[in-house]
Protein backbone atom coordinates (compact mmCIF):
# COMPACT_ATOMS: atom_id res chain seq x y z
CA UNK A 1 0.00 0.00 0.00
CA UNK A 2 2.02 3.17 -1.38
CA UNK A 3 1.16 6.17 1.13
CA UNK A 4 -0.30 9.00 -0.49
CA UNK A 5 3.11 11.43 -0.07
CA UNK A 6 5.19 9.02 -1.93
CA UNK A 7 2.63 8.97 -4.64
CA UNK A 8 2.81 12.63 -4.88
CA UNK A 9 6.43 12.61 -5.10
CA UNK A 10 6.57 10.38 -8.08
CA UNK A 11 3.54 11.44 -10.09
CA UNK A 12 3.44 15.08 -8.97
CA UNK A 13 7.50 16.22 -9.14
CA UNK A 14 6.36 19.52 -9.44
CA UNK A 15 4.09 20.46 -6.79
CA UNK A 16 1.29 21.63 -9.03
CA UNK A 17 -1.31 19.63 -6.52
CA UNK A 18 0.15 20.77 -3.28
CA UNK A 19 -3.23 22.79 -2.62
CA UNK A 20 -5.44 20.09 -3.14
CA UNK A 21 -6.33 17.83 -0.07
CA UNK A 22 -5.08 14.40 0.53
CA UNK A 23 -8.66 13.32 1.16
CA UNK A 24 -9.77 15.06 -2.90
CA UNK A 25 -11.24 11.94 -4.28
CA UNK A 26 -10.53 12.80 -7.97
CA UNK A 27 -6.60 13.23 -6.99
CA UNK A 28 -6.81 10.35 -5.41
CA UNK A 29 -8.26 8.71 -8.78
CA UNK A 30 -5.58 10.49 -10.47
CA UNK A 31 -2.73 9.46 -8.86
CA UNK A 32 -3.53 6.02 -8.89
CA UNK A 33 -4.25 6.04 -12.46
CA UNK A 34 -0.57 7.76 -12.93
CA UNK A 35 1.09 4.73 -10.65
CA UNK A 36 -0.99 1.96 -13.39
CA UNK A 37 -0.06 4.19 -15.98
CA UNK A 38 3.96 3.83 -14.84
CA UNK A 39 3.98 0.90 -13.73
CA UNK A 40 1.71 -1.70 -15.46
CA UNK A 41 0.64 0.04 -18.76
CA UNK A 42 3.83 -1.70 -20.85
CA UNK A 43 1.57 -4.85 -20.45
CA UNK A 44 -0.68 -3.21 -23.04
CA UNK A 45 2.25 -1.36 -24.85
CA UNK A 46 5.16 -3.40 -24.83
CA UNK A 47 6.57 -5.01 -28.13
CA UNK A 48 8.48 -7.56 -25.49
CA UNK A 49 4.92 -9.35 -24.76
CA UNK A 50 4.09 -11.25 -27.96
CA UNK A 51 0.46 -10.48 -28.47
CA UNK A 52 -0.87 -12.87 -31.22
CA UNK A 53 -4.18 -12.59 -33.79
CA UNK A 54 -7.18 -14.94 -33.64
CA UNK A 55 -10.12 -15.93 -35.44
CA UNK A 56 -13.14 -15.45 -33.72
CA UNK A 57 -16.27 -16.65 -35.98
CA UNK A 58 -14.32 -16.54 -38.83
CA UNK A 59 -13.03 -13.38 -38.52
CA UNK A 60 -9.46 -12.17 -37.85
CA UNK A 61 -9.09 -10.56 -34.07
CA UNK A 62 -6.18 -8.23 -34.14
CA UNK A 63 -5.46 -8.44 -30.11
CA UNK A 64 -2.76 -6.33 -29.72
CA UNK A 65 -4.47 -3.68 -31.67
CA UNK A 66 -7.23 -4.09 -29.33
CA UNK A 67 -5.07 -3.59 -26.38
CA UNK A 68 -3.64 -0.02 -27.81
CA UNK A 69 -6.57 1.24 -28.28
CA UNK A 70 -7.76 0.94 -25.06
CA UNK A 71 -4.36 2.27 -24.18
CA UNK A 72 -5.27 5.83 -25.70
CA UNK A 73 -8.14 6.14 -23.21
CA UNK A 74 -5.62 7.16 -21.02
CA UNK A 75 -5.44 10.36 -23.02
CA UNK A 76 -8.65 11.40 -22.03
CA UNK A 77 -8.20 10.98 -18.45
CA UNK A 78 -5.17 13.32 -18.31
CA UNK A 79 -7.26 16.02 -19.69
CA UNK A 80 -10.75 15.64 -17.81
CA UNK A 81 -7.69 16.07 -14.82
CA UNK A 82 -6.66 19.15 -16.49
CA UNK A 83 -9.84 20.84 -16.77
CA UNK A 84 -10.43 19.46 -13.00
CA UNK A 85 -7.12 21.41 -11.61
CA UNK A 86 -8.17 24.37 -13.03
CA UNK A 87 -11.21 24.63 -11.84
CA UNK A 88 -10.43 23.51 -8.53
CA UNK A 89 -7.31 26.09 -8.07
CA UNK A 90 -9.99 28.67 -8.89
CA UNK A 91 -12.02 27.89 -6.34
CA UNK A 92 -9.59 27.76 -3.87
CA UNK A 93 -8.43 31.48 -5.03
CA UNK A 94 -11.61 32.74 -4.83
CA UNK A 95 -12.47 30.61 -1.42
CA UNK A 96 -9.63 32.13 0.69
CA UNK A 97 -10.99 36.04 -0.61
CA UNK A 98 -14.45 36.21 0.65
CA UNK A 99 -14.13 39.68 0.11
CA UNK A 100 -17.05 42.65 1.67
CA UNK A 101 -20.38 41.41 0.43
CA UNK A 102 -21.06 37.88 2.01
CA UNK A 103 -24.60 36.90 -0.10
CA UNK A 104 -22.43 37.36 -3.53
CA UNK A 105 -19.77 35.75 -2.05
CA UNK A 106 -21.66 32.95 -0.60
CA UNK A 107 -23.73 32.52 -3.68
CA UNK A 108 -20.69 32.12 -5.86
CA UNK A 109 -18.76 29.82 -4.02
CA UNK A 110 -22.09 27.59 -3.79
CA UNK A 111 -21.58 27.86 -7.87
CA UNK A 112 -17.88 26.79 -7.57
CA UNK A 113 -18.60 23.79 -5.61
CA UNK A 114 -21.02 22.46 -7.90
CA UNK A 115 -18.65 22.98 -10.74
CA UNK A 116 -16.03 21.46 -8.90
CA UNK A 117 -18.11 18.65 -7.70
CA UNK A 118 -19.40 17.92 -11.86
CA UNK A 119 -15.70 17.93 -12.84
CA UNK A 120 -14.46 15.81 -9.97
CA UNK A 121 -17.01 13.02 -10.75
CA UNK A 122 -16.29 13.54 -15.09
CA UNK A 123 -12.98 13.18 -14.14
CA UNK A 124 -12.94 9.70 -11.70
CA UNK A 125 -15.50 8.89 -14.49
CA UNK A 126 -13.14 8.65 -17.68
CA UNK A 127 -10.51 7.36 -15.21
CA UNK A 128 -12.85 4.48 -14.35
CA UNK A 129 -13.81 3.30 -17.93
CA UNK A 130 -10.37 3.31 -18.81
CA UNK A 131 -9.50 1.05 -15.78
CA UNK A 132 -12.35 -0.91 -16.16
CA UNK A 133 -11.45 -1.66 -20.02
CA UNK A 134 -7.93 -2.30 -19.01
CA UNK A 135 -9.07 -4.76 -16.54
CA UNK A 136 -11.33 -6.54 -18.83
CA UNK A 137 -8.76 -6.71 -21.50
CA UNK A 138 -6.23 -8.46 -18.90
CA UNK A 139 -8.88 -10.83 -17.55
CA UNK A 140 -9.40 -12.10 -21.57
CA UNK A 141 -5.24 -12.60 -21.77
CA UNK A 142 -5.27 -14.33 -18.45
CA UNK A 143 -8.43 -16.73 -19.56
CA UNK A 144 -6.04 -17.26 -22.41
CA UNK A 145 -2.67 -18.00 -20.51
CA UNK A 146 -5.22 -20.67 -18.19
CA UNK A 147 -6.77 -22.05 -21.36
CA UNK A 148 -6.24 -22.30 -25.00
CA UNK A 149 -2.82 -20.16 -24.78
CA UNK A 150 -3.51 -18.46 -28.18
CA UNK A 151 -3.01 -14.62 -28.08
CA UNK A 152 -0.06 -14.41 -25.59
CA UNK A 153 2.67 -16.09 -27.27
CA UNK A 154 5.42 -16.22 -24.72
CA UNK A 155 3.98 -16.49 -21.52
CA UNK A 156 7.19 -18.10 -19.33
CA UNK A 157 9.51 -15.10 -20.81
CA UNK A 158 10.97 -12.86 -18.22
CA UNK A 159 10.88 -9.37 -19.00
CA UNK A 160 13.91 -6.87 -18.86
CA UNK A 161 13.78 -3.57 -19.50
CA UNK A 162 16.66 -1.06 -19.64
CA UNK A 163 17.62 2.12 -17.64
CA UNK A 164 14.38 3.95 -16.39
CA UNK A 165 12.31 1.10 -17.40
CA UNK A 166 14.13 -1.20 -15.09
CA UNK A 167 13.14 0.14 -11.76
CA UNK A 168 9.50 -0.43 -12.95
CA UNK A 169 7.66 -3.29 -10.79
CA UNK A 170 7.46 -5.88 -13.34
CA UNK A 171 10.83 -6.31 -14.76
CA UNK A 172 12.40 -9.50 -13.92
CA UNK A 173 8.91 -10.69 -13.97
CA UNK A 174 7.21 -13.56 -16.28
CA UNK A 175 4.70 -12.48 -18.72
CA UNK A 176 2.39 -14.03 -17.21
CA UNK A 177 2.76 -12.75 -13.94
CA UNK A 178 3.54 -9.14 -15.06
CA UNK A 179 -0.13 -10.25 -17.09
CA UNK A 180 -1.85 -11.25 -13.93
CA UNK A 181 -0.41 -8.52 -11.43
CA UNK A 182 -1.56 -5.72 -13.45
CA UNK A 183 -4.58 -7.52 -13.65
CA UNK A 184 -5.13 -7.42 -9.48
CA UNK A 185 -3.78 -3.99 -9.74
CA UNK A 186 -6.63 -2.52 -12.36
CA UNK A 187 -9.54 -4.81 -10.32
CA UNK A 188 -8.67 -3.16 -6.96
CA UNK A 189 -8.91 0.42 -8.75
CA UNK A 190 -12.12 -0.20 -10.43
CA UNK A 191 -13.48 -1.51 -7.44
CA UNK A 192 -12.82 1.83 -5.71
CA UNK A 193 -14.47 3.91 -8.43
CA UNK A 194 -17.18 1.68 -8.21
CA UNK A 195 -20.51 2.88 -8.13
CA UNK A 196 -20.93 -0.71 -6.18
CA UNK A 197 -19.59 1.06 -2.89
CA UNK A 198 -16.45 2.21 -4.22
CA UNK A 199 -15.20 4.98 -1.92
CA UNK A 200 -13.30 6.60 -4.40
CA UNK A 201 -17.40 7.07 -6.22
CA UNK A 202 -20.43 9.48 -5.43
CA UNK A 203 -20.97 13.04 -5.52
CA UNK A 204 -18.94 14.28 -2.74
CA UNK A 205 -15.92 15.29 -4.00
CA UNK A 206 -13.72 14.22 -0.58
CA UNK A 207 -13.13 11.50 1.73
CA UNK A 208 -14.55 11.66 4.87
CA UNK A 209 -12.37 11.66 8.39
CA UNK A 210 -13.17 8.30 9.08
CA UNK A 211 -12.58 7.11 5.67
CA UNK A 212 -9.22 8.82 5.59
CA UNK A 213 -8.90 6.46 8.87
CA UNK A 214 -9.88 3.42 7.76
CA UNK A 215 -8.05 3.24 4.55
CA UNK A 216 -5.10 5.50 5.15
CA UNK A 217 -4.50 5.46 8.87
CA UNK A 218 -4.72 9.21 9.36
CA UNK A 219 -6.15 10.12 12.56
CA UNK A 220 -9.34 11.59 13.10
CA UNK A 221 -8.93 15.76 14.27
CA UNK A 222 -10.03 15.57 17.92
CA UNK A 223 -12.67 18.98 17.07
CA UNK A 224 -14.83 18.91 14.21
CA UNK A 225 -15.36 22.37 14.57
CA UNK A 226 -15.29 24.69 11.81
CA UNK A 227 -14.31 21.82 9.18
CA UNK A 228 -15.76 22.17 5.59
CA UNK A 229 -18.57 19.91 4.90
CA UNK A 230 -18.07 18.13 2.01
CA UNK A 231 -20.91 19.55 -0.79
CA UNK A 232 -23.56 17.32 -1.96
CA UNK A 233 -25.51 17.72 -4.77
Amino acid sequence: HTSIEDLRIKHDPRNELSEMPDSDKALLAYLYFKEFDFEYSLVMTTKKILIQPTTSNGNKVDNKSKLLAIYELSRGCMDQFKIYIDIFKEYSKFKSNPGSNYIEYSKKLTQMEQRRSQQSRTARASIREFIEKACESFEVLLNDIRGPKEIVGNIDTVLSFDSVESKKRLNRKTVKDAIMESYCYTLALANRLSDNGGDLFGGIVELTHEQMNTIYAVPIPENEEGGDIPYEE
